[in-house]
């Protein structure tokens, strides 16, 4: 090769081994719009003394709110339902979904049927379901005698 020819190919293979970054910003954005800011910002005001309004002067208390929400009871009791909830759901998921998959491979009757009904719960859109709220009697327009 010459050495144009190896100069015009490292050029080029810089370019290739950036452009997957460029497919990613798409999906990049939104996450750090919608994820990444409110986090950091809830962080930063919980260094405050942050009240609701829009123009409320912000001073810094540094772990003031933090020590207080570590020393009150109902953010330990609470703290305590989402872990057993977390853990609760997680093991429930995995117990079910292997013992599903296991039963999957089994060569049985009907195996067809089974396999269909493990998908409806997945592919059935939430449109057909109905809105929230629309299966309460007490919705806005129902009455309860009904």
């Amino acid at each position: 090769m010459t050495a144009a020819v190896m100069a015009r190919t490292r050029g080029s293979m810089r370019q290739v081994q950036h452009s997957p970054m460029l497919f990613l910003l798409p999906a990049l954005i939104p996450v750090i719009a919608l994820s990444v800011l409110p986090l950091a910002e809830g962080i930063y005001l919980g260094f405050t003394d942050a009240k609701a309004g829009l123009t409320v002067d912000l001073a810094p208390n540094f772990f003031d709110n933090y020590i207080r929400l570590l020393s009150n009871d109902l953010f330990w009791q609470s703290f305590q339902i989402g872990i057993t909830w977390a853990v609760t759901t997680t093991f429930l998921q995995y117990v079910l979904g292997l013992s599903l998959a296991l039963l999957m491979e089994q060569r049985l009757h009907f195996l067809w049927l089974a396999r269909t009904l493990a998908l409806v719960p997945w592919a059935t859109p939430p449109v057909i379901v109905g809105p929230p709220g629309s299966a309460s009697p007490t919705s806005p327009g129902r009455s309860c005698d009904r």
